[in-house]
């Protein structure tokens, strides 16, 4: 009688938005997400303003917006998370 060989155990996930095949593209489709809604929303007030010129005001939050974004999901070290 042959023996069955034990199979590996499933490799644990961090976060529940990590995938083993594609942890980057939930990432970055996430963080897309959130500058798309920021943008959106930053655009309906400047047309209910009548001013397009406070965009340039919300630029910059933007890409800190993407940035926080893509830290919420990631996982790993805090500094080297933080670095990136």
């Amino acid at each position: 009688m042959a023996c069955r060989q034990r199979e590996p155990p499933l490799p644990t996930l961090s976060t529940p938005f990590d995938t083993p095949e594609f942890p980057s593209l939930i990432v970055l489709g996430t963080s897309l997400g959130a500058v798309m809604l920021y943008t959106t929303i930053v655009w309906a007030w400047s047309l209910r303003l009548r001013d397009s010129g406070i965009m340039d005001i919300f630029w910059g939050p933007g890409f800190v917006l993407a940035a926080g974004a893509a830290w919420l999901l990631t996982s790993g070290d805090g500094l080297r998370v933080g670095m990136v």
